[in-house]
């Protein structure tokens, strides 16, 4: 079994992703959405933990070279990302996309840096800190997530950025998998997949 599949199992066996279209959650952002994530809920299984953060490691390991450190994009990308970086046995620090600043003591100039986030929706949190650290400098080899949406936007906003963008699961896998153990019913999966075309039109379209 791949990878994206083995996550998304993990994922919804340690209820890291919620899926549930009758009753929808409120993101920070002020869309409606029939999922939510939090990553760190992980933290709690070590097996599980374990085995996600060594597949991160190697997808990475896969698709870039040379890396100077990582930067994770707080706040959620920090617990999973200082996990991985340990790891891969480089340095890690920290960029807030609503308080962008680079000190002196972060990193010395001119460095290699994957940005690591935990989800990718927009994936414009994930760009504010790439735009940061190019204007500071550095070169920004990609962003890697956990887990993504899959939506247009943030696609677009990947290409706008000339910026590659790799991630251990998706909402189609996610989507997948839960229908075929039973997590999800057929009706469900279509709401979902209404969500994932239209994210920000989904809840006012919902009972029309």
């Amino acid at each position: 079994m791949n990878t994206e599949r083995l996550v998304a199992e993990n994922f919804l066996k340690m209820e890291v992703v919620k899926l549930n279209p009758n009753e929808p959650f409120l993101w920070s952002s002020g869309w409606w959405s029939p999922i939510y994530c939090d990553s760190r809920l992980s933290l709690s299984y070590v097996s599980e933990r374990r085995f996600i953060q060594n597949r991160m490691a190697v997808m990475i390991n896969n698709n870039f070279a040379k890396i100077d450190a990582i930067c994770a994009v707080a706040e959620g990308g920090v617990p999973m990302g200082a996990l991985i970086a340990h790891i891969l046995d480089l340095p890690l620090f920290s960029m807030h996309p609503a308080w962008i600043k680079l000190t002196k003591n972060d990193l010395e100039p001119k460095r290699r840096i994957l940005v690591f986030d935990d989800i990718t929706s927009t994936g414009i949190s994930s760009l504010s800190v790439v735009k940061a650290l190019k204007e500071a400098g550095h070169t920004v080899l990609g962003v890697v997530s956990l887990f993504t949406y899959g939506f247009k936007e943030a696609e677009t906003n990947f290409k706008i950025w000339d910026v590659s963008a790799y991630a251990l699961t998706n909402l189609n896998t996610l989507c997948d998998v839960a229908l075929e153990t039973g997590y999800l019913k057929s009706e469900e999966l279509d709401a979902i997949k209404k969500f994932s075309k239209d994210p920000v039109n989904w809840y006012k379209n919902l009972n029309k």
